[in-house]
């Protein structure tokens, strides 16, 4: 496996490691839910697993929100550069947005 350029490295750490790995967490979610909806009951009982999975999502989602929140505050005081945690703060509302915006393209 190759190792990743320096220009690639050095622009994934400006967008924050925290924040790439909360964008994997959302796109593994995906594949989970699928895979909990295929063996759940079908019919009118379908639809856990997908709900499974959003509520995780949520739940992430939230606690990520309020770690972001909080390091945006401790580094406005501490006089840090504080960009990634408010992009950590904007990511959860724009994949809930962006989730919104596909599901008017693609209902399920």
């Amino acid at each position: 496996m190759k190792r990743l350029s320096a220009s690639a490295v050095a622009l994934l750490s400006a967008f924050g490691w925290r924040n790439l790995a909360f964008i994997i967490g959302t796109m593994l979610l995906i594949p989970l839910g699928l895979a909990l909806e295929s063996i759940g009951p079908h019919g009118p009982d379908a639809g856990g697993g997908a709900m499974a999975a959003v509520l995780l999502w949520y739940l992430g989602a939230a606690l990520f929100l309020v770690f972001n929140a909080v390091a945006v505050i401790r580094g406005l005081v501490r006089g840090e550069p504080v960009l990634k945690s408010v992009i950590g703060c904007v990511l959860p509302f724009a994949v809930a947005w962006a989730f919104m915006e596909l599901m008017e393209i693609w209902p399920i």
